[in-house]
């Protein structure tokens, strides 16, 4: 089982989904001790790092995002920090994330 798919377990998701930017993907909200800290394990988050996470966020993981002119990946202001996790990222050319809020966006394959 590689980090990604043991991140979909402790999630609960299946991640299997195909993700196209600013459609709803699977989510979760990390809450526990344990589980923040097998999260912070399983995404490299150094303890510096960690020092800023709340006790509660949301985290949203899917398997591929597609991003494109039409449909660029808009991160909206959710009040609280949100963990986005894809296995494969792909921009068409033109495409391009907006950001308006803190999140933490973690990718394993990044095509462009």
């Amino acid at each position: 089982m590689n980090r990604y798919d043991e991140l979909l377990k402790l999630l609960e998701v299946d991640g299997s989904n195909e993700f196209t930017a600013n459609l709803e993907a699977e989510k979760t909200t990390i809450n526990s001790e344990d589980a923040k800290q097998r999260y912070f394990e399983l995404t490299d988050i150094s303890k510096e790092e960690q020092a800023h996470f709340p006790d509660s966020f949301e985290v949203i993981a899917s398997k591929n995002i597609l991003i494109t002119p039409e449909n660029p990946f808009i991160i909206e202001d959710k009040n609280t920090p949100v963990a986005y996790h894809f296995d494969t990222m792909t921009f068409q050319d033109g495409g391009q994330i907006i950001c308006y809020a803190s999140a933490l966006i973690t990718v394993e394959t990044l095509i462009k």
